[in-house]
């Protein structure tokens, strides 16, 4: 049975705002994505500024909002002009120093499903990365080069096997980035085979099957209702170039087969 969005739009009313996000291409649902975000952002800023607090505070209490997470004084380096931004905009600053690093990588997580499926405001950007060591540290020098912040301890956890993913931050921006190392298992050689930079996107993003796939995933032990949304705005609005043989296939290797049916039949607007 169709289930929509939200529980305050009809089938009908959805139905046709899915049609008009399909006609406006990933470009269209992308820049959609953006405006909510940097406006989400504004408007925080504008509450937090409404309170008697020094500029300092400001910055702080902005930075803590937007990351999840306290950020020393000396790494918040921007203003209000550069803080209102959005996570494609990071993609699209870190692509050309991946390409200058020579690592394979490609956006996931809600940057994603917002160019695949139903645009929607994201906290932050998920990419997964193909890098050795010795790769590793002179990405480190090429990010810090350029404005980033790299946690040396995390960087030495990550080279040692310790942790997978490796949080950066943009100090102008504020803005964050997770590199998340991609394991060497036949479903993320797939995934890293399959990554794609549509002409209207200036970055390489997973594919709309693989975007659903790790949902499932992910909503299989948080049990996430914003997964689930994005799983059912991927497949609304791209039911009809989905590869359903892949989906099918790596569902049931992945053991979310019964929450893809079920996915797919509350996608589904037919009678």
């Amino acid at each position: 049975m169709y289930i929509t969005q939200s529980p305050d739009i009809t089938k009908t009313a959805e139905i046709h705002q899915f049609q008009l996000l399909r006609q406006a291409g990933n470009k269209g649902r992308w820049r959609l994505s953006q405006k909510l975000t940097r406006t989400t952002r504004a408007l925080c800023l504008k509450g937090i500024q409404s309170r008697t607090i020094t500029p300092q505070r400001i910055k702080n209490l902005f930075a803590l909002a937007i990351l999840n997470q306290r950020i020393p004084d000396i790494l918040l380096a921007g203003n209000e002009m550069t803080w209102i931004q959005d996570s494609g905009s990071l993609a699209e600053r870190l692509h050309p120093l991946f390409e200058q690093a020579d690592i394979p990588y490609y956006v996931t997580g809600g940057v994603a499903s917002t160019i695949h499926g139903e645009p929607r405001a994201t906290r932050d950007l998920d990419l997964v990365i193909q890098v050795t060591a010795a790769k590793l540290d002179s990405l480190v020098t090429l990010l810090e080069s350029h404005g980033f912040y790299v946690p040396p301890q995390a960087v030495e956890d990550m080279k040692q096997g310790r942790n997978s993913t490796l949080n950066i931050v943009h100090q102008e921006t504020i803005e964050s980035a997770d590199l998340i190392l991609s394991p060497d298992t036949p479903f993320d050689r797939a995934q890293l085979e399959r990554r794609q930079k549509p002409s209207a996107i200036g970055f390489y993003l997973c594919s709309a099957e693989d975007a659903v796939l790790q949902k499932l995933r992910w909503r299989k032990h948080t049990r996430s209702e914003k997964q689930w949304n994005d799983v059912l705005g991927i497949i609304k609005m791209q039911r009809e170039t989905l590869d359903f043989d892949y989906l099918s296939d790596w569902a049931s290797q992945l053991g979310v087969a019964d929450e893809l049916k079920r996915a797919v039949e509350a996608a589904t607007d037919e009678e």
